[in-house]
């Protein structure tokens, strides 16, 4: 009788284990899969003590919240991972989906579960850049002759801050009065600090707006409530010098801005690792997206180049030149 007592116990007693673990199974389970509006506001507000932008943290909360609709309730595993990203694979380029995917991954190692991190999709790296996308010096000298004639005063300077200086439409806030007097800005964001230096052309003339519109300190380019301006702010405005400068739209964005300031560095300094630390970058590959070249440059180089080897008319080859010369 004692035997199956204790045959009895020992029964109920695992039975009740396993009831406690899948009871713990299923907790688990319940975090992973719901997720409230505190904790989306909480996973925001990490994003903020970390330094990421507005634009980023209203963006991976956005896409969380995308995430999680699809979800309906079930739990995370790999098999919806990718059903997800190939239903957006659908609507949106690689590098669009790798943006959504980079949200949510960011969100679970929030959320410490790191082994639900998604995969990115690969992308072939180009060689080149399209030619439709690259705003070249003489196009933007006409967006600035445009914005001076239509008395655009501030976008006029703002150009001229953003391609002379290479700073991100995001770190405008840090181009004051105070910084331009003393010759150099101090940027800080993403936990990494930065000086961005100014010509003395620029420095004058930016004092000189200053005086004019009677900016004495802080913020330089400000709304009219004083806050300053944002990516929205300038993108709008860039877009409506397109037409009359005869420049494509696709090519006037801030951002451009920067990527001019790029191209022009790198052509004269010729240093890529110094380019690099100019714009704040942690890789040299992000950097060398900026300095990309499009199709028509490069056989333009091409042309200009010249080879130790010169064919003759009736096929022979000539040595004619031993050096090679590259010529920008």
């Amino acid at each position: 009788m004692g035997k199956i007592m204790e045959k009895f116990t020992d029964s109920v007693a695992r039975k009740i284990w396993n009831q406690m673990e899948e009871e713990q199974r299923k907790c688990k389970e319940s975090k992973i899969q719901t997720i409230t509006e505190k904790q989306i506001k909480e996973f925001g507000e990490s994003l903020y003590e970390t330094e990421h932008s507005d634009n980023t943290i209203q963006r991976y909360c956005q896409e969380v919240r995308k995430f999680m609709e699809f979800l309906d309730g079930r739990v995370p595993e790999k098999q919806l991972f990718v059903e997800y990203r190939d239903l957006e694979k659908k609507q949106y380029n690689v590098r669009s989906v790798n943006v959504k995917i980079s949200a949510i991954n960011a969100y679970f190692v929030w959320s410490k579960r790191p082994e639900l991190k998604m995969h990115f999709l690969k992308i072939q790296k180009k060689a080149f850049i399209s030619e439709k996308r690259q705003l070249s010096s003489e196009e933007f000298s006409r967006l600035l002759t445009v914005a001076q004639k239509k008395s655009s005063q501030r976008l006029y300077m703002l150009l001229q801050v953003l391609v002379s200086t290479g700073i991100r439409i995001s770190e405008l806030p840090f181009i004051t009065v105070e910084s331009v007097e003393q010759g150099e800005a101090e940027i800080s964001l993403k936990g990494k600090t930065r000086s961005v230096k100014f010509q003395n052309e620029l420095r004058k003339n930016i004092l000189e707006y200053c005086r004019k519109n009677k900016i004495e300190s802080g913020y330089i380019f400000r709304t009219r409530n004083g806050k300053a301006v944002d990516r929205s702010n300038v993108y709008h405005e860039m877009k409506k010098l397109c037409e009359k400068a005869g420049v494509e739209k696709e090519k006037v964005f801030p951002h451009n801005m920067r990527h001019l300031f790029a191209r022009i560095f790198y052509h004269t300094e010729q240093n890529l690792a110094h380019l690099a630390d100019v714009l704040g970058h942690s890789s040299i590959e992000t950097t060398r997206i900026y300095v990309a070249e499009t199709i028509d440059t490069y056989e333009k180089i091409l042309e200009k180049m010249k080879f130790p080897v010169q064919v003759n008319r009736n096929g022979s080859e000539k040595q004619k030149d031993h050096r090679i010369y590259i010529l920008w």
